[in-house]
């Protein structure tokens, strides 16, 4: 079984976790901050449903174009949803054609 397997196997068992937290998040709070200084519930859950196409993204060499993590605010639930199950499927198109020797590969992350 070619090592993809199991992260991807992996990550689609974190999404259902993800995503019962994600539909947890009350639409009428996406606004609300804990503190001044903090960022708001949507701008939260907006960066936490970003991060498996962004994390795909960055792990890949030939794509790797940082993504921006601007602290965006997601204006309804319907907005943090989709872009949670587009980075999941970005995720698995970036992600399924690597194979064992590009899994094991040496890289690095500098900016």
């Amino acid at each position: 079984m070619p090592m993809i397997d199991h992260f991807l196997a992996e990550l689609d068992q974190e999404a259902v976790a993800t995503r019962r937290l994600l539909d947890r998040v009350p639409a009428t709070r996406l606004g609300w901050r804990p503190h001044p200084k903090s960022f708001s519930l949507g701008q939260l859950a907006l960066h936490v449903a970003s991060i498996p196409g962004n994390i795909a993204a960055m792990a890949i060499p030939d794509v790797c174009e940082l993504p921006d993590f601007a602290p965006a605010g997601a204006e309804h639930h319907a907005q943090i949803m989709t872009t949670f199950d587009q980075g999941l499927v970005e995720a698995r198109r970036l992600l399924a054609p690597l194979t064992d020797q590009q899994m094991t590969a040496l890289w690095s992350l500098t900016r």
